[in-house]
């Protein structure tokens, strides 16, 4: 017998299981329909193969045909199963054979079962899902509304424009809703796609409907930076000061999440300016809102909105204006919101707790605040606080090894070096008095004795000005109890009499025979 010669072999019938399982735990039927082999198919049907036994990923020959589309496969594996209703265990299969192929967009195979009466509402929900339109557009006219409104929402969601058309002209609701009350522009404005929401917007989609969370399609759009989305609900006439249960409004949102544009297309529309409900006890007016959360990049709009609104003179409340130049003090010192509302006519001597801003900026040592502040023609370097003195006299008590710097700055601008206040009285007298001093080092003292030098340069009549607690600056300079300033002081021929006791009686009272000793030689 010749190899291969099977026609004098003799033959031996066997019992073969058709339904066994290979190590993956594949039929041999389930192998030959994922290889669209039909005529082994037919040849493994007919010797009693199941379809229906499933392989180790849980599927069966039937879905297999379905999912990889082998139609004839399909058909017979259905004919062979002898399929009479919608209740047989054919139709049990899940997922299902017909979500199997309009999740793969095998439309031949779903006209086929559904000719055959195969029906599931959830095929045309993943149909649209994966945005397999030529099978919706099969699908759609036999689920029930609530299923093509649920497949719309769901090629809405996952930007299935062409899918999104089909549906509507099977006669999907366009303004159905989610369990969330959700709607398609809903989604479409979150997801940014301008393309969609003008399509939704053209068929008549309504525009103002608000989810759980009392949102319109505007709120989403704004809070995602959408601005070509934002832009076309606008135009469509949304609601611009349409509030959430927060009670935010599109134009916060945008502000908050530093959309420029967005915010540049709310205001020119006419949007208000409204503190959400959560913040209004910290700030009164938007503008104090925006100062202190909104970036500078829409913090210029809204003040020149502010402006345009109100005409000239711009009006912050001066607790916010205090905290937001506190803050950035602390975090970082930044002065350009501060340049726009200077640019924008706001008033820079505005009173601020116990000063302007030009004291604080003195009183902190933010050099770049006070140079921004004295290069407005409109701010007062001279203006006298009650506590602090003016500008050059608050740099002085501030000290410190910037303390030159500011007030050679001050000094520069204008600032009269005889105006002062308070308990010190002038901008020498603190100089003498040291009051920032932490430790009597020269290190220390230093910044101080240029500070004297620097004032009395600029202003020799300084020297025996009467102010203050302790009468002239020679007095406090005796205070303080440093030799040095004392001795720049008598340099200067500072008056050795006072007619409220001359300086050496208040260095006798104080016990300080080194001031006693330096008294004694100039005298």
């Amino acid at each position: 017998m010749l190899l291969g010669d099977t026609t004098s072999a003799p033959t031996h019938e066997r019992d073969v299981d058709m339904n066994s399982h290979a190590s993956d735990g594949s039929t041999a039927l389930i192998i030959a329909t994922k290889g669209n082999h039909l005529n082994m198919v037919r040849i493994l049907v007919g010797r009693g193969a199941s379809a229906i036994w499933r392989d180790g990923n849980g599927r069966n020959a039937l879905q297999y045909a379905a999912q990889y589309g082998h139609g004839q496969v399909l058909h017979e594996l259905l004919e062979a199963g002898k399929v009479v209703d919608r209740d047989d265990i054919y139709y049990q299969t899940n997922p299902s054979l017909l979500s199997l192929s309009a999740l793969a967009g095998h439309v031949q195979v779903i006209k086929m079962l559904l000719d055959r009466g195969f029906r599931d509402t959830d095929a045309l929900v993943l149909a649209c899902q994966y945005g397999q339109t030529a099978a919706v557009k099969v699908l759609a006219p036999y689920p029930s509304s609530a299923s093509r409104n649920a497949g719309y929402l769901k090629a809405a969601a996952f930007h299935r424009q062409d899918t999104v058309k089909t549906l509507l002209d099977a006669g999907a609701d366009i303004n159905t809703k989610c369990s969330l009350n959700l709607t398609a522009l809903h989604h479409i404005a979150y997801s940014s796609n301008p393309r969609l929401v003008q399509l939704l917007v053209s068929r008549g989609a309504k525009l103002d409907v608000r989810d759980i969370t009392k949102s319109t399609p505007l709120h989403y759009a704004a809070r995602r930076c959408s601005v070509e989305c934002l832009k076309i609900l606008v135009e469509a006439g949304a609601g611009l000061n349409v509030e959430d249960e927060k009670g935010a409004t599109p134009l916060y949102l945008a502000a908050t999440a530093g959309s420029e544009d967005g915010v540049g297309i709310l205001l020119a529309a006419k949007s208000s300016f409204t503190v959400p409900r959560p913040v209004a006890g910290e700030y009164s007016t938007f503008l104090d809102l925006a100062l202190a959360t909104f970036k500078t990049d829409v913090f210029r709009p809204i003040v020149k909105h502010a402006t345009d609104i109100s005409g000239p003179g711009l009006c912050l409340s001066p607790g916010a204006l205090f905290l937001f130049l506190y803050g950035q003090k602390e975090k970082g010192r930044d002065t350009e919101k501060v340049r726009i509302l200077l640019e924008y006519g706001m008033d820079p001597n505005q009173e601020l707790g116990n000063g302007s801003m030009l004291h604080y900026a003195a009183l902190w040592g933010w050099l770049e605040l006070a140079k921004l502040l004295c290069e407005s023609d409109k701010t007062d370097v001279n203006l006298v606080s009650q506590k602090h003195g003016t500008p050059l006299q608050a740099a002085v008590i501030e000290g410190g090894k910037d303390g030159p710097k500011m007030v050679e700055l001050l000094l520069s601008r204008g600032a009269d070096a005889r105006k002062g206040s308070g308990f010190y009285g002038s901008p020498l007298h603190a100089a003498a008095a040291m009051p920032s001093l932490v430790s009597m080092s020269g290190e220390a003292v230093a910044p101080y004795i240029t500070m004297a030098k620097m004032i009395l340069d600029h202003d020799n009549t300084t020297l025996n000005i009467h102010a203050g607690h302790r009468t002239t600056p020679l007095q406090f300079a005796i205070h303080s109890g440093w030799k040095g300033m004392v001795e720049l002081l008598l340099e200067r021929q500072s008056m050795l009499k006072d007619t409220d006791g001359t300086p050496l009686h208040l260095a006798a009272y104080l016990g300080d025979r080194k001031v006693v000793r330096c008294l004694l030689h100039y005298k």
